[in-house]
């Protein structure tokens, strides 16, 4: 019963570690090409943290910019809206009544904003 306990132990802890010891050295080259200098420093700055935040804070204020830009632009509103009432909308005098409303309603705006001056603020 012992055997079979260690011998299934030797096979868990071969499982485990297999992975690590099989594809670590199949993938593991020799010789590893060279690098020049130039391809050095490009790897090297590619993959520097300071390199890729200094790069995302000037892609940021260009979107900072834009933002800015964007309010000296003309903007372009428009609403539709459809009104259907279940019951006629009327007002009686004495014995008669009179519509005040159409039943069904049919609106439509559409605006449209350009800022001409805006008194000092954009400076």
């Amino acid at each position: 019963m012992g055997n079979k306990k260690n011998f299934f132990n030797l096979l868990m802890l071969l499982g485990v570690f297999s992975p690590f010891i099989f594809f670590r050295s199949a993938g593991a080259e020799v010789n590893p090409p060279a690098l020049t200098l130039s391809e050095g420093i490009r790897i090297a700055a590619e993959n520097n943290p300071a390199v890729k935040a200094a790069y995302l804070e000037g892609e940021a204020s260009y979107e900072d910019v834009v933002i800015a830009r964007s309010r000296l632009l003309p903007s372009v509103n428009a609403v539709a809206s459809i009104n259907n009432l279940a019951n006629q909308p009327a007002s009686k005098f004495g014995s008669s009544e009179v519509n005040i409303a159409e039943r069904d309603s049919v609106s439509y705006v559409v605006n449209l904003n350009q800022l001409v001056f805006d008194f000092g603020a954009s400076d």
